[in-house]
């Protein structure tokens, strides 16, 4: 997977909302429910850098590409080009990202062998679904260390193996991420993450230039 040819690279007239109406990166809603396993899994899987399939960085590597073609209409006074509809599509693909990229933050330091850290490279989906056989009571134990790092109630799903949720996981590390913050830490958002946003910056960069001329740039929420 090289970097992608300027000769292949679509411009602004090229683009129309459709374009962004339609990709195929963008990631789904993690399904509520499950078992925390599935959905660790499932998040594992998202983990590549493979064009035309759903997945975390290239979710925000289309995003990004959307503000930059969406910035453009408006500089040309086209604004009627660009829909309300559009818009949220990507926005809300972008919080599922930015959600899931905490869990993925948090498993890299809890089974480090499984997701994968820098340098950024080319994944495919096939190999980043890794099952998790094995690895679970390394997952519990680090829960169970998270849920008293943020006061988590005796009676809290938490504590009990088989209640915890992918939901019940994501929920506590946003509460750790608010203590954290209460606590003086400095906030950096996690797409821009140093471990996070090598990977975004490589799908940027090597995939078919499609959704406009490839550019490592950075989202207003990002900042």
């Amino acid at each position: 997977m090289g970097a992608a040819d300027s000769r292949d690279v679509a411009g602004a007239e090229d683009l129309s909302v459709n374009t962004f109406n339609m990709v195929p990166e963008l990631i789904p809603e993690m399904p509520l429910g499950g078992k925390l396993q599935d959905r660790l899994e499932l998040l594992k899987s998202w983990c590549h850098t493979e064009a035309a399939k759903p997945g975390l960085y290239g979710t925000m590597a289309v995003a990004r590409s959307y503000s930059a073609w969406k910035s453009r209409m408006e500089n040309a006074k086209k604004e009627d080009a660009v829909n309300t509809a559009a818009t949220k599509k990507i926005d809300n693909a972008v919080v599922r990202a930015e959600n899931c990229f905490r869990v993925v933050l948090w498993m890299r330091l809890v089974v480090p062998s499984v997701f994968q850290g820098l340098p950024a490279r080319a994944v495919t989906q096939a190999d980043a679904a890794v099952p998790l056989h094995g690895l679970m009571e390394d997952v519990y134990a680090a829960i169970a260390v998270l849920a008293a790092e943020i006061d988590a109630p005796l009676d809290s799903p938490l504590h009990q193996r088989s209640k915890v949720t992918y939901t019940h996981l994501r929920r506590a590390l946003q509460a750790k991420s608010k203590k954290d913050k209460r606590q003086g830490e400095p906030k950096v958002a996690v797409a821009q993450n140093a471990a996070i946003r090598p990977w975004i910056e490589f799908c940027i960069t090597a995939w078919p230039g499609r959704y406009g001329k490839p550019a490592v740039t950075i989202l207003p929420g990002e900042k």
